[in-house]
C-alpha cells in the first residue's frame, strides 16, 4: 500500500468517526424539546452538508495523479478540518 492509500484509508476512518457522532445527534434530537429540535436539525443538516464535501475531496485525493495529489490533498484537509470542527463543536454544544 501506498503512503497516498495508507493516508487516505486513515482519512475515512476519521470521515466515518464523525459520521458516527452525527448519527448519535440525530438520535438525540429525537429526544429534545421542540425549540431545540429545530436548533440541532440545522447544526445536523450542517455538518451533514461539511461531511458530503470531505468526502467528495477524500475520493478525488483518491483518485488523483501523483502530480495533483498534494493538491488534493490540501484540499481535502481543508473540507476535513472544517467538518471535524464544526462535529466537535456540535457534540460539545449538544
Amino acid at each position: 500500500m501506498t503512503d497516498h492509500n495508507a493516508y487516505a484509508d486513515q482519512m475515512k476512518a476519521k470521515i466515518d468517526e464523525w459520521a458516527a457522532e452525527i448519527d448519535k445527534l440525530q438520535a438525540k434530537s429525537a429526544e429534545v424539546q421542540v425549540g431545540a429540535k429545530a436548533e440541532y436539525d440545522k447544526q445536523i443538516a450542517a455538518l451533514k452538508t461539511r461531511q458530503a464535501e470531505a468526502e467528495a475531496n477524500w475520493k478525488k485525493m483518491q483518485t488523483a495523479s501523483a502530480a495533483s495529489w498534494a493538491d488534493m490533498r490540501a484540499a481535502f484537509e481543508t473540507s476535513y478540518k472544517a467538518f471535524a470542527d464544526a462535529a466537535s463543536s456540535a457534540v460539545k454544544r449538544f
